[in-house]
């Protein structure tokens, strides 16, 4: 993984450890239309696309970020 999305990955994780997040971030990768991040939760797996890439490496963790990650466990809570 090259260090952008290294380092995107490191504040993913930052902001979900941070958020007491149960589901694990399984991959992430950028592209032409921003980035694709792939989120699981047991055998369950939600992809997120077209993310802005300020909204993934912005340092310390964004707003956005932070709305992402609610977005995304919202989206696992409703499958519990």
């Amino acid at each position: 993984m090259p260090l952008r999305e290294e380092r995107a990955a490191i504040n993913v994780k930052r902001a979900m450890n941070d958020a007491g997040i149960q589901f694990e971030l399984k991959g992430l990768e950028r592209g032409i239309e921003g980035y694709a991040a792939t989120f699981q939760m047991g055998m369950v797996t939600h992809v997120e696309s077209q993310i802005d890439e300020r909204v993934l490496e912005d340092e310390p963790p964004t707003p956005a970020l932070q709305a992402l990650i609610q977005r995304v466990k919202a989206v696992f809570g409703e499958m519990t």
